[in-house]
C-alpha cells in the first residue's frame, strides 16, 4: 500500500500527516538556533502520543509549539465544515478513532449531548459530586418560581445555591 502524506493545515513545508497510519513526518529544512546560526534538520517521522484520551502531537513553527490534536486535523483536511462549526465529534465515542468515517464537525452543545449518550460524561444531576440539590429540589424551583412574586433570588437563598443554578434549572439546562 502506498503511503499518502497530507501537509497539516498551518504548517505547510514543515510537517505533514499520514492518516492510514497518523505518524507525522517533520519536513527537512534550515533552522535558526539562537546561539549556533541556521542548521539542517533531517526528516524524521513519529507517532503522536495520546493525552486526555486524544491523540495528540507538538509543533514547531517560528520558534513557538504549539500541541495539535490529531483527530483536528483529519477532519480540518477531509470534511467539509460549511457552517464553520468549531468542535469535532468522534461519532462512536472513541477518542482515538480519527478515522474519516468516525468524525463531525458540531457545535460545543451537540458534543456535549452526544458524550451524554454515548456515556462519556455521567456526571450529571445527582451522579455529580459538586451537586447540591436533588433532582426532586430542582422540580421544586421550577414550580415555586413566578416571576415578579417568588424570585431567583429567594429561591437561591431558599435552596441554598446560587442565582445562577436557579437559572439554570429554570431553562432546563440543569436538572432536566
Amino acid at each position: 500500500m502506498k503511503e499518502s502524506w497530507h501537509s497539516i493545515p498551518g504548517y505547510k513545508n514543515l510537517y505533514e500527516i499520514n492518516i492510514e497510519t497518523e505518524e507525522i513526518k517533520s519536513l527537512s529544512r534550515r533552522v535558526n538556533h539562537m546561539n549556533i546560526g541556521f542548521r539542517e534538520t533531517g526528516e524524521r517521522t513519529f507517532k503522536p502520543r495520546v493525552s486526555n484520551g486524544y491523540k495528540t502531537t507538538s509543533l514547531y513553527k517560528k520558534g513557538v509549539m504549539k500541541n495539535i490534536f490529531i483527530h483536528r486535523v483529519i477532519a480540518k483536511l477531509f470534511i467539509p465544515n460549511p457552517k464553520n462549526q468549531p468542535c469535532i465529534n468522534h461519532k462512536n465515542g472513541i477518542k482515538t478513532d480519527n478515522r474519516i468515517e468516525n468524525l463531525e464537525w458540531c457545535t460545543k452543545k451537540e458534543n456535549t449531548a452526544h458524550a451524554h449518550k454515548v456515556g462519556l460524561i455521567k456526571a450529571k444531576g445527582e451522579n455529580n459530586g459538586r451537586a447540591k440539590i436533588t433532582l426532586e429540589i430542582a422540580k421544586k424551583i421550577r414550580s415555586e418560581y413566578i416571576p415578579n412574586k417568588v424570585t431567583r433570588v429567594m429561591l437561591a437563598n431558599r435552596y441554598g445555591i446560587c442565582k445562577g443554578m436557579v437559572d439554570h434549572i429554570l431553562q432546563n439546562n440543569n436538572w432536566v
